[in-house]
């Protein structure tokens, strides 16, 4: 653009130009931007809710300043209460109704607590700060637009290629080295898209081995362009989704390296994969195919931490090198996880990042020892302190099911951050199975009509009238103690974690421990004065209401079996030595609680 000038005679030397369009053009980019800072501001209201979850407050302890309030700050008649575990709970006669001390509690809840370690499955930057949308306004209007046209150019292309590959080379001839050339372009077409994405340099320490010294690479997974730079450095065979082969774009691409693909919803699919793992790390091993490549957290998740690895790679018991992927980061995370951005909202920030930052560390491979060879998860176990030691990250037992357990959770509309607590400690402490787990999600979001992921007192006696009848008032009085009992942190509410346990501990468990908590459980709820003892009379106002089976003469019969030191009163102890020797009891208070 010039301005107007003229020579000394007057005469225009130079054609004048407007400058209507540019001032037109920085006017719409302007709107634009100011338009993508509302969108970004009134999103940040949206999940301002989800990130910051108001506290429940608690309904069992009314402290007037919102706090429990102590037994010890009550006045009135003091009284004490001798538990069936020894424990001694000072207080008056309305706080021991109210406000069920901490030693009523299961002991599985101490031996399944919440996880000391943060939620890796949260963006730490999912609320927008004031400068990250001023910069993605900017950037929105400026920069991500060209970068977006590569890319719509580039992916196509490389798709394409794949497809005319597949069509034209016949499968013999895929391994040959004219079909590791022709392999190529989809290497350079990873790394292309890296650099539409900001990662302009990624540097890259240790030294990959050969397929003969190490067959499998395991990395740790925290974003979608983990594959991408995996695939650019090496193009080894993932294991991916069976899905992805569906994507027009991605499915070519994973056909042309030969990916193992995996049903997770079919168990006949993930042996055959296991079966294919095996092969094609067997093949490797002996010079005659290319290294295999997994991810065997199976999700993605902070780069902070590492989560628990599936046994799948490590099923051959050969050796293994892990690879380390990097992200720094002060304003975006680029961590794809169910509470936080989706996938498009990722893409986008990403675009609108000048720079993103990523470095790759190849570790000394690592060889199975004879046990490990036996036991995979012992193998898995040690891969992953390798590689937690080397990025400085916290290991924690989430795995890939409590991805699984936040879907079902979102489709059946409740939130998502529900499901903080570490599904595999849940696992593998009561037995139980993702689909187990599953039914109890779909039991509790019936329960939860106002779908805020806690369930209230009133909602659990609804439940039990909806599902069974009526409760008498004896049961109510029950149904009542044993919500209390599984409310462990006293908010009033069950969340999921406390209702999996509860719901896990009379329907899943057999072990001693947990038959003490079930018995303990029914000896509090005959225990109507809490000293401790139990009268014929308790009993009988407990028990024959709700286990019609027995008869008034056989409860007196087993009364006075478990009475030994005939007294007229049963101890705990004497309650849960008879229980013991008869299980069948143990299955009665258990349809009790229910």
């Amino acid at each position: 653009f010039f301005r107007c000038a003229k020579s000394k005679t007057g005469v225009r030397s130079h054609p004048m130009v407007s400058l209507t369009p540019l001032y037109c053009g920085l006017g719409i980019q302007a709107g634009l931007a100011v338009l993508v800072f509302g969108a970004l501001t009134r999103y940040n209201r949206k999940i301002a809710p989800k990130i910051q979850p108001p506290k429940p407050t608690s309904k069992h302890c009314d402290a007037s300043d919102g706090e429990p309030r102590t037994p010890q700050s009550t006045p009135g008649p003091q009284k004490t209460r001798v538990h069936p575990n020894g424990a001694e709970d000072y207080g008056s006669t309305e706080d021991v109704t109210r406000c069920h001390s901490a030693n009523s509690h299961y002991s599985v809840f101490d031996k399944v607590r919440e996880s000391s370690v943060p939620n890796p499955f949260v963006n730490s930057t999912w609320y927008l700060t004031l400068y990250e949308r001023l910069k993605m306004s900017v950037f929105a209007v400026t920069l991500m637009p060209i970068r977006l046209v590569l890319l719509l150019i580039t992916l196509p292309i490389v798709s394409l290629w794949c497809r005319l590959w597949l069509l034209f080379l016949a499968p013999s001839s895929r391994s040959c080295f004219a079909g590791l050339v022709l392999r190529l372009p989809v290497r350079l077409g990873c790394r292309f898209v890296l650099h539409c994405l900001g990662y302009y340099w990624i540097p890259v320490k240790g030294k990959r081995v050969a397929p003969t010294e190490a067959p499998i690479l395991v990395a740790n997974h925290c974003t979608m362009v983990d594959a991408l730079m995996m695939l650019y450095l090496q193009l080894p065979g993932p294991v991916a989704e069976e899905r992805n082969l569906r994507n027009p774009i991605l499915g070519p691409m994973l056909r042309v390296i030969e990916c193992v693909t995996v049903d997770r919803t079919n168990k006949d699919s993930r042996n055959a994969v296991k079966q294919a793992i095996n092969d094609r790390a067997q093949a490797a091993l002996h010079g005659q195919g290319r290294q295999v490549l997994l991810f065997p957290e199976g999700t993605t998740h902070q780069s902070s931490t590492l989560v628990h690895f599936k046994p799948g790679a490590f099923g051959p018991g050969l050796p293994v090198q892990p690879v380390v992927l990097n992200y720094s980061f002060k304003h975006f995370d680029p961590a794809w996880v169910i509470s936080g951005p989706g996938p498009a909202l990722l893409l986008f920030r990403m675009l609108c990042q000048f720079v993103n930052h990523m470095d790759m560390h190849y570790l000394p491979p690592v060889v199975p020892t004879e046990q490990e060879k036996q036991c995979a998860l012992l193998f898995a176990k040690r891969v992953r302190q390798v590689m937690a030691d080397e990025m400085g990250a916290v290991l924690t037992n989430h795995s890939v099911d409590n991805v699984l357990l936040q879907h079902a959770a979102l489709k059946a509309h409740l939130p998502a951050n529900m499901v903080e607590f570490e599904v595999e400690s849940i696992k593998r402490f009561f037995s139980v199975d993702i689909n187990t787990l599953k039914v109890r999600m779909e039991q509790f979001a019936k329960m939860d009509k106002d779908k805020t992921g806690r369930v209230s007192e009133e909602q659990f006696l609804e439940a039990f009238t909806k599902q069974y009848h009526v409760p008498t008032a004896a049961q109510a009085k029950h149904l009542t103690s044993f919500f209390r009992q599984l409310d462990d942190d006293d908010s009033g509410f069950l969340d999921f974690r406390e209702y999996l346990l509860g719901m896990a501990l009379l329907n899943e468990v057999d072990t001693s421990q947990n038959r003490i908590d079930i018995v303990r459980y029914a000896f509090q709820a005959m225990d109507h004065d809490g000293d401790g003892r139990l009268r014929k009379k308790d009993v009988q106002a407990v028990l024959l209401p709700l286990m019609p089976a027995i008869t008034k003469e056989r409860l007196d019969q087993i009364f006075e079996e478990a009475d030994t030191a005939k007294d007229g009163m049963l101890s705990f102890e004497e309650f849960h030595a008879y229980s013991e020797k008869h299980p069948e009891l143990i299955k009665g208070f258990q349809a009790c609680a229910l």
